[in-house]
């Protein structure tokens, strides 16, 4: 997932991919903050992400905990 990270950074939708452990050892947490949905569908298009999901996907368990959330503000937010 960290290489995931890295591929994120040349995503100008991408506004933040945290890749995060928990306190359960087989666990890790990703956090994800796009532009819109769009950007979203659109990095899943981005070079070496469709290779990197099919080696992620066998050790993928679920994807439990799953939340969008519409951003309305608040502090770190790019400004228009």
């Amino acid at each position: 997932m960290l290489e995931a990270a890295q591929l994120m950074g040349a995503v100008l939708g991408c506004l933040l991919y945290l890749v995060s452990t928990t306190e359960h050892v087989d666990e890790v947490a990703i956090t994800e903050l796009w532009t819109d949905e769009a950007a979203h569908e659109a990095s899943l298009q981005a070079p070496g992400v469709g290779e990197l999901i099919g080696r992620a996907r066998p050790v993928i368990a679920g994807m439990s905990g799953r939340s969008v959330l519409t951003v309305l503000g608040g502090k770190g937010l790019p400004t228009a």
